[in-house]
């Protein structure tokens, strides 16, 4: 297990080496203070600064600030989408937008993220304190923490904090200060449902608090309980391309789906026609009119006469930006439930764009009804090896493959392969569940000391789904695969075997993410009689995550499963390896993804494996051979944060004075320790179970280049845990 060590205690001294320097813009501001000495001054909690006094006259940098009125009349939901009213922070992460980030956070996590320069350079506090990250790998905090019914205010600072707050403040500070000293009761309910009568949202809040021991003590308690049904692609027309627009090549440079027509565009249709040239004739680059020309006339002996729609389509291309930024991107070579080539991978036997395959009985052989198909065969201008002719449906039925916008031979937009982006199962915002539980408190022990404490516990759940559990190109179907479509097999039995390129949907793939956050501080503070404040307080915080994803594919079991025979036993499909163990383990021609073949989870011919049936579609998924090719992962990460602070703010007016007044200070000292420890499952970290060929408990890296037992196979999973502590001392004037 790769631990990162702890370092050393380091100390990090922050001296006011500038003030000499910003003396002289400081000074109207002590000046003003001392004229309205006589009326009575409110206890500031600053951001940007130790010293209590309004950020906006003594800072170089502006505080945005959004109160408590604002939060309540702005209707929203979770914390982020109220600051990401703030332009500085249009970057952040809702919880929405969670799914869009890959592995960087977990599904339903809102994150800070100053500027668009990445979480872990903007610093969340909560009432001028650090609080615990939520984010592995990083101090980053999950805000959906937060209660909003208790927020006072919300200010932001963006930049010139580091010199405060150090290295993680880079790009600034976000302080949501709470509300404190409540008394009374109180109830909230928001309901909320979209105009299309889905995506209902529901709160309800309650806050309760009291004085006690003649008002000098205050208590108060707050519980909040939230709801998001989230919604589902299929809730709304067109919900499938939300969130899936792609800055790609743009696909004016191309010959669409209908440009070339006989009648309009002549000269395109002769020359762009497979039994003429060998080009298909749409997907390929428009070319040039003078291009156009010399390759007509070297093919035919003649220059073209150019009709006006022919010339339209060569301007399109010639005015066209070179990228474009569209919904529905695909990546058109492989589908939900697969593409079939017509040609063995290994070999390149096959591949014939004239493969006398007609499923939708058009006349046209089916590789020359789609620019995909054309792609995937040996055409003039094709690339070859990738993809496919036909499109496997989920019910499993076959028909050729219909492309939507081409861009290139590896890029698109819509079509067949767009399942694979979405698809019924995924979710535009994700469905969430959360109850926060909060006490607040302060005793005043004398008339200058009080003391005060927080606790916070929040719980939260989100399920997600709907994409597809792993990718696949040319995966090999020998000719005695008895799962072989019917239509396909006498191209297999010619060139020894045809493939399938899949990013399978067949697995129903669901993620559950559990997030538990404790907090809890307290402290002490009063103040001197020369009017001097000071503050000791302790804070302490945990952040839990569990993430649990099912039916996660099982690579060599998978390999195994999809090379099916027939049991000369009992006459039924079987594994390969199980009627001849000494069959060679399966792999990709291309390695895509990469693998390094081979046996690590079973014992070949021990009757363990079952077989699996991936040409056709859902159907062809049994629950034996789900439950045999897939495994649910998990993992878990505790992040604990501890903080001990003390400091002290006063002026030099018992030392001296400047003209302007006396010169305020901060000073103080901060310990904090922290610490992450992530785990995750064995079959992430490649330790091989019970039943293989190999001892169990030992790893897979140690017999093959490859990293876990699950997809992906070489992308290295490894428990991680790490810890640091630091020492601040800090003086600020």
């Amino acid at each position: 297990m790769p631990v990162i060590r702890p370092s050393p205690t380091r100390t990090r001294r922050v001296l006011p080496y500038c003030v000499a320097l910003l003396l002289p813009f400081l000074l109207p501001v002590q000046a003003s203070a001392q004229q309205d000495s006589a009326e009575p001054i409110e206890e500031i909690v600053t951001t940007g600064s130790r010293i209590s006094r309004d950020p906006n006259l003594a800072g170089a940098l502006p505080v945005q600030s959004i109160d408590a009125d604002e939060i309540q009349l702005s209707g929203e939901f979770s914390v982020s989408d109220i600051v990401n009213d703030v332009p500085a922070l249009l970057s952040s992460v809702t919880s929405e937008g969670s799914q869009d980030n890959g592995a960087a956070f977990a599904d339903g996590a809102q994150v800070l993220n100053l500027r668009g320069l990445g979480s872990n350079r903007t610093l969340t506090l909560v009432n001028g304190r650090r609080h615990v990250g939520g984010v592995q790998g990083s101090a980053a905090v999950d805000v959906g923490s937060i209660p909003m019914k208790l927020i006072e205010r919300v200010e932001v600072l963006t930049g010139g904090a580091s010199a405060i707050y150090g290295a993680d403040a880079v790009t600034g500070v976000v302080n949501f200060i709470t509300k404190d000293d409540y008394e009374g009761f109180g109830v909230d309910v928001n309901y909320g449902i979209s105009s299309e009568g889905d995506g209902q949202q529901l709160a309800l809040t309650g806050i309760w608090g009291m004085n006690f021991a003649g008002d000098r003590g205050n208590v108060a308690i707050a519980l909040d309980w939230r709801t998001d049904e989230g919604l589902k692609v299929t809730d709304r027309e067109g919900g499938e391309f939300v969130g899936s627009a792609r800055d790609w090549v743009n696909p004016d440079l191309r010959f669409q789906i209908g440009d070339i027509d006989a009648s309009a565009t002549p000269n395109f249709a002769q020359y762009f026609n497979y039994f003429t040239t060998g080009l298909i004739n749409y997907g390929l680059p428009i070319p040039s009119e003078a291009d156009f020309i010399a390759d007509y006339n070297a093919e035919f002996g003649v220059d073209p006469v150019l009709t006006d729609a022919e010339r339209a389509l060569i301007a399109r291309a010639a005015n066209a930006p070179q990228r474009a930024v569209l919904p529905g991107r695909t990546f058109p070579f492989t589908s939900g439930y697969g593409y079939i080539i017509p040609g063995n991978p290994f070999t390149f036997a096959g591949f014939d764009p004239l493969t006398p395959i007609d499923l939708d009985g058009n006349g046209t052989p089916d590789c020359l009804d789609s620019f995909t198909g054309y792609n995937s065969v040996f055409g003039a201008a094709s690339f070859g090896v990738i993809g496919g002719c036909w499109n496997v449906e989920a019910d499993g039925t076959y028909r050729p493959v219909r492309d939507g916008l081409v861009a290139t031979g590896f890029q698109g937009f819509g079509g067949d392969s767009f399942n694979t982006i979405q698809n019924a199962q995924g979710d535009i915002v994700p469905p969430d569940d959360k109850i926060i539980l909060n006490v607040l408190g302060s005793y005043e022990l004398s008339p200058d000391t009080s003391l005060f404490g927080e606790l916070k516990y929040v719980t939260q759940e989100t399920d997600t789904g709907g994409l597809p559990n792993s990718f696949w190109d040319l995966l090999f179907g020998a000719p005695d695969n008895p799962y072989l479509p019917a239509f396909i097999l006498p191209t297999a039995i010619a060139t020894g075997g045809v493939a399938i390129t899949v990013d399978p949907l067949h697995f129903d793939q669901f993620t559950a993410t559990e997030r538990d956050t404790v907090r809890g501080v307290a402290g002490i503070e009063g103040t001197f009689e020369n009017s001097w404040t000071w503050e000791f307080s302790l804070n302490y915080g945990r952040y839990d995550q569990r993430i649990e994803t099912s039916n996660a594919m099982i690579n060599d079991r998978f390999f195994a499963a999809i090379d099916a025979v027939i049991d000369p036993g009992t006459g039924q499909p079987a594994c390969r390896v199980d009627v001849d163990p000494n069959a060679p383990a399966q792999n990709t021609p291309f390695e895509i993804p990469a693998y390094e073949a081979g046996y690590f989870t079973f014992t070949p011919g021990a009757g363990q494996c079952v077989p699996l049936n991936i040409w056709a579609g859902r159907p062809g998924v049994t629950q034996e051979a789900l439950e045999w090719v897939t495994v649910d992962n998990w993992s878990d990460l505790t992040i604990d944060q501890f903080v001990a602070s003390a400091i002290f703010t006063g002026d030099s007016a018992d030392w001296f004075e400047l003209p302007a007044g006396p010169v305020q200070f901060a000073a103080g000292i901060e310990y904090r320790d922290e610490s992450s420890d992530a785990k995750f499952d064995p079959w992430q970290r490649g330790v091989i179970p019970d039943g293989s060929i190999l001892p169990a408990g030992s790893n897979i890296n140690d017999v093959s280049e490859n990293t876990s037992l699950v997809f992906r196979p070489q992308i290295a999973t490894r428990d991680e845990k790490g810890s640091y502590d630091v020492v601040d001392e800090f003086v600020e004037a």
